[in-house]
């Protein structure tokens, strides 16, 4: 074999090589699933404490459960959405990114008063940045009366991630209220939350096509 066959052999492998590890990781669609959120007992006695309780608005649904000491903490159950107009949620499993839309939504009321003050986050998206970041995404109707999306809370809690087919739980994410979260909620129902604590520790049920 001459030097120029050579040349051109060891070139075209150079170039498979490249080819092969520039090939991005594929996106799959998802075609159901849900979000399990659970607020603890200790965050909400807080909420109690500031005459804050919370709730599901249909198709998401809550139920009120209690600690082996009696003492009271929330669980919600959002379920996973294929589409959200045109928008499609998706997951890359490889890189633990995507973006999760969710129907139904929750609710902050605050009830010391005559007229509920209600917080309402609707139009969830969870958004995987990576194996572990993520955000939450909510529109909510602001006290002057335009909807507004912010996001509401972050984790960088690393979950643990398993599959069984194209069935996937990541466990354990853990979100937090983000600034942006706590000024929203504060402005609309006049109650400052604590940022500190986790308000949602969350398992993420998607189910791939």
């Amino acid at each position: 074999m001459g030097s120029r066959s050579r040349f051109a052999l060891v070139a075209l492998a150079v170039l498979i090589a490249v080819l092969v590890i520039a090939v991005p990781a594929q996106a799959s669609n998802v075609k159901s699933g849900s979000t399990n959120l659970t607020v603890s007992a200790a965050y909400v006695t807080e909420l109690h404490a500031k005459n804050v309780s919370m709730a599901a608005v249909s198709p998401a649904t809550m139920k009120t459960k209690w600690t082996s000491k009696d003492y009271m903490y929330y669980w919600f159950r959002v379920p996973m959405v294929a589409k959200s107009g045109a928008n499609r949620s998706t997951y890359v499993a490889k890189t633990g990114t995507g973006t999760f839309y969710h129907s139904g939504s929750l609710r902050f009321v605050e009830a010391s008063a005559t007229a509920h003050k209600i917080f309402r986050a609707e139009g969830i998206r969870i958004i995987a940045l990576s194996k572990t970041s993520y955000q939450m995404s909510v529109s909510y109707k602001t006290a002057a009366g335009p909807y507004a999306r912010v996001t509401l809370a972050t984790s960088t809690h690393a979950p643990k991630i398993t599959h069984s087919g194209k069935s996937y739980k990541i466990d354990g994410v853990q979100f937090k209220l983000t600034q942006a979260g706590h000024d929203a909620i504060l402005a609309t129902i006049g109650e400052s939350l604590d940022m500190t604590k986790i308000i949602f520790d969350t398992d993420l049920l998607p189910i791939l096509k």
